[in-house]
């Protein structure tokens, strides 16, 4: 290492240090899909049980499904061609499942599993409650087995006698409400899994996640809750959204999706009705359907301020959107000059405030001018989010306050340095309406869990930037 790498890596580390003693005040929102996630560690061991015990799969239609991945799965061979694919190229993905009966066929071949939080609302409210944030949690389904997996000091809003009252979320669970419940296989990096007519090696860690629908299911405020928007809105300093990815009640039906669409905008504008500046950030998910997944982002990104993406994800968004020559150049060579180059099209294109887009060793953010704060509180608001993610890849948990601050002294991304570097001169590059920078991560080898690192990364650092003191 040269004395000038030291210096930036020694640099970085104080930093963060210094960031992680600030704490969150005020009160944050998420909503709308807090899952209890059935989570399993996938080896090679547990891949060749289930081939040995289910010598009927056609590896041929395994290694058809593998090349070109379907929209949903709907047989053993879709499944097992989509894990291939995903374990060959290391990155994430989330697959609807048309097949209920594919869930009995996983649970008896994969007995070595657990139930933990899952969904991007239900990770982001316990993880801002961990930070002891004010955490307020929304779903339009709340069940007994969901308010049992999130953190005592989670609330819930609920309509009482002609108000609105924010109660603890144990006392908040509905009886009779469905419990939503993704199977998500984790596996680690550089392992061999050998699916008969071919071996991959994965070369990095991640996740493949499946998921059911619940029938007339729409991930928005229920009815007789909108009325009641603007005051919830009154009554929090930042809000988080996600589920729209599912498509609503009838994803199947386009003019039904298009209605619930418009009618979650029209949520967001209600939210807004008594707090014109709340800050809303969307976490992205990508949908099953092309041309639906394209309503969604122009129906509701003109109604938030904060985006966030991952680099692959992002790429889909460009082609969605006509943008090849960015989606191309990322695919060619992905750096944070071409991760920066697409997220700025995509800036302009919705006249976003924010994009947040995380990466395996560092973010790159862009903001739209004037933005309401400085460049270096969001970068500094970031190098937070990284050292709380860092302890999630550590614990496989929410982060509690002191384990991030013990975090910061976690070694930096080489990688994220690099791309810093590269960027321009203190990784920030500017123009007339936009202003952008890297931020390095922590680094952690081998993540005991991957699921959820881009919303702890988004939530984390939308709220130090917005109510950290």
């Amino acid at each position: 290492m040269t004395d000038d790498s030291a210096r930036t890596v020694e640099y970085w580390r104080q930093r963060a240090e210094r960031v992680v003693q600030r704490r969150l005040q005020g009160t944050t929102l998420s909503a709308f899909n807090p899952n209890v996630d059935v989570l399993l560690h996938l080896n090679p061991q547990a891949l060749a049980n289930l081939l040995e015990r289910n010598p009927q799969i056609d590896g041929q239609r395994v290694q058809a499904a593998s090349h070109t991945p379907p929209p949903a799965i709907h047989t053993h061979e879709d499944f097992l061609g989509v894990l291939l694919d995903r374990l060959r190229e290391g990155k994430s993905l989330l697959i609807v499942s048309e097949n209920l009966q594919l869930f009995d066929w996983l649970a008896a071949h994969f007995p070595a599993r657990s139930s933990t939080l899952g969904g991007q609302a239900g990770i982001m409210a316990n993880q801002l409650s961990k930070l002891e944030a004010r955490s307020v949690l929304y779903s339009p389904i709340f069940s007994r087995a969901q308010a049992e997996v999130m953190d005592p000091r989670v609330l819930f809003p609920r309509v009482g006698e002609d108000r609105l009252e924010i109660q603890p979320c144990q006392s908040a669970a509905r009886e009779g409400d469905p419990t939503r419940s993704p199977w998500i296989f984790e596996y680690a990096a550089g392992e061999t899994f050998d699916f008969g007519f071919t071996q991959v090696t994965t070369p990095r860690a991640n996740r493949l996640i499946v998921v059911s629908r619940i029938p007339g299911l729409g991930m928005n405020f229920r009815e007789d809750f909108v009325p009641w928007l603007p005051e919830l809105g009154r009554t929090v300093d930042t809000a988080f959204v996600a589920g729209y990815h599912l498509g609503g009640p009838e994803p199947g039906s386009p003019d039904v999706t298009r209605q619930y669409f418009a009618e979650s905008a029209v949520a967001l504008q209600k939210l807004r009705a008594h707090h014109a500046d709340l800050p809303v950030h969307l976490e992205y998910v990508p949908m099953k359907e092309a041309a639906r997944e394209r309503e969604m982002l122009e129906t509701i990104l003109p109604h938030v301020d904060s985006f966030g993406i991952n680099e692959a994800e992002i790429r889909h968004v460009l082609q969605l959107f006509g943008f090849s020559n960015e989606a191309d150049s990322i695919l060619e060579s992905e750096t944070a000059a071409t991760l920066f180059a697409g997220g700025l099209a995509l800036l302009r294109r919705f006249e976003l405030n924010r994009i947040h887009i995380h990466n395996l060793g560092y973010h790159v953010l862009l903001l739209r001018r004037p933005y309401p704060r400085s460049l270096e509180a969001v970068r500094d608001a970031a190098l937070f989010g990284s050292c709380v993610n860092a302890c999630r890849a550590l614990y496989g948990r929410e982060a509690a306050r002191d384990e991030v601050i013990a975090a910061a002294s976690l070694p930096v991304s080489r990688v994220g340095l690099e791309q810093l570097l590269l960027l321009g001169p203190d990784g920030v590059v500017e123009g007339e309406d936009y202003v952008g920078a890297v931020v390095p991560t922590q680094v952690v080898d081998q993540p005991r869990i991957t699921v959820g690192m881009g919303d702890t990364i988004s939530a984390a650092s939308y709220a130090m930037e917005t109510i950290g003191s």
